[in-house]
């Protein structure tokens, strides 16, 4: 293999957005007023702008075949720089104004280890606000993930993940340190190796350095709810090597989402169904005791810290707490339903503290045919919501209470621009035969 060292590589292609001329939009960059699920803001601003970002690539069913990418959008001329220290990698890149560039990651940079520190940590800097979208690409097994600026890092997190079968093992997460002399305390939910479930134990990170703890072909289990802090602001990413969802269909797919630190969490969201698909799985995580939680006004249950509850869902679910949660949606495997396309994907859901009201975004895979896009945005507000400098179809939108609407659209492959007066939710999310992709937007 040929050595990384003091390889750079100067990348200046720039991918213009297709469908549309940006110019013709008068500043939809301007950022509006917050929108609130109800009206007490419970919640502080969640960033998914910035100009720093801490990331990293677990570990895929294999490595055969496999691309490792990230999506980066810029708002205004930008130029940055990613660097795998580990690796003694830097890539600088160039982005215009109001366009997205599709960055190849080197495989080395895959973490594959168990319970073990190593300096695979990505870091990009860029010089203006950018957007960044990592992307796990393999034929029939494939998912991608937002991922938030050190703005939006936090110190105390629990994981969400998906629990593993006989056949297929990996559920893990992955900690990147974003400083020196990080002191990390982990309470594991799973026994791997000399780590036990419930037992508290300690390790240290420096900046770029990098910890994954996964579960093993002898014990396949499930990392949800596994407590993470830290004395310094960390970036945890969770998910799978390759699961089935529900775990008794065996249509599989790598599952990966960036975890959102329990200070940004919030009392309330709201999950649209999937496009064409007639159920998903909806999993919610408490952090704090006598958490209690009702789906619709119809499922009511209380949970403690670190615990979740797991439910098939049909229809749109609107969550309301008297705690802070988190929740997460699973698209399920393609013979799950009657559908024939379309495996696993995870998204942490977003609560209005994350909304936008503008979005550029890409379907990124073109190895996946069907993408689509989930919006939620007040109802008073979809007659200004414009893809591509188009009107969306009004009529699209069905209501979910007295402040919201959503709907599903089917988008193109390629890079899109979507604009609102107010802010309003946005999850991207493709299926094709056997795989599948989703994240939010940012």
């Amino acid at each position: 293999m040929e050595s990384m060292k003091n390889k750079v590589y100067l990348l200046i292609i720039i991918t213009a957005l297709a469908a549309f001329s940006c110019a013709q939009l008068n500043n939809p960059f301007l950022e509006t007023d917050l929108i609130v699920h109800n009206e007490n803001i419970d919640t502080q601003r969640l960033e998914t702008r910035g100009k720093e970002f801490y990331l990293a690539f677990s570990e895929n069913f294999d490595i055969n075949d496999l691309e490792l990418s990230v999506l980066i959008t810029a708002f205004k001329y930008t130029t940055g720089n990613i660097q795998i220290s580990g690796l003694d990698l830097n890539i600088p890149f160039i982005v215009s104004a109001n366009e997205s560039l599709k960055i190849v990651i080197p495989d080395e940079a895959l973490i594959k280890t168990s319970d073990t520190i190593e300096n695979l940590g990505i870091y990009i800097n860029s010089d203006n606000p950018i957007s960044v979208v990592g992307l796990n690409q393999k034929q029939a097994t494939t998912d991608s993930f937002l991922s938030y600026p050190v703005q939006s890092l936090g110190l105390e997190h629990y994981v969400m993940s998906y629990k593993s079968t006989a056949s297929l093992f990996g559920s893990n997460f992955t900690i990147v340190a974003s400083q020196n002399d990080t002191t990390i305390n982990i309470t594991p939910t799973i026994t791997s190796g000399i780590r036990t479930a419930g037992i508290p134990y300690a390790i240290k990170l420096n900046r770029f350095e990098t910890y994954r703890l996964s579960d093993t072909p002898l014990n396949p289990q499930d990392v949800t709810g596994s407590k993470i802090t830290s004395d310094k602001p960390i970036a945890v990413f969770n998910g799978h090597k390759l699961t089935n969802i529900p775990s008794d269909i065996p249509y599989g797919d790598h599952i990966v989402e960036q975890m959102i630190s329990i200070s940004y969490w919030s009392k309330n969201y709201i999950v649209l169904p999937l496009s064409t698909k007639s159920n998903y799985i909806l999993r919610i995580l408490a952090s704090m005791n006598s958490t209690i939680v009702s789906i619709n006004n119809n499922i009511n249950f209380t949970l403690n810290s670190g615990e979740f509850f797991e439910q098939v869902m049909t229809e749109t679910a609107v969550i309301d707490s008297n705690n802070p949660i988190t929740a997460a949606q699973f698209s399920t495997g393609g013979n799950s339903t009657s559908e024939d396309c379309g495996d696993p994907f995870m998204i942490i859901i977003p609560s209005s503290n994350q909304f936008l009201n503008n979005y550029i975004f890409d379907t990124m895979n073109p190895l996946i045919e069907y993408n689509y896009i989930n919006i939620i945005a007040l109802t008073a507000d979809i007659k200004n919501i414009k893809l591509d400098n188009i009107q969306v179809d009004q009529t699209s939108f069905f209501k979910i209470d007295n402040n919201y609407s959503g709907a599903q659209f089917p988008v193109n492959q390629g890079n899109h621009m979507i604009t609102g007066l107010k802010k309003f939710g946005l999850i991207i999310y493709g299926f094709d035969y056997n795989d599948s992709y989703g994240h939010v937007g940012g």
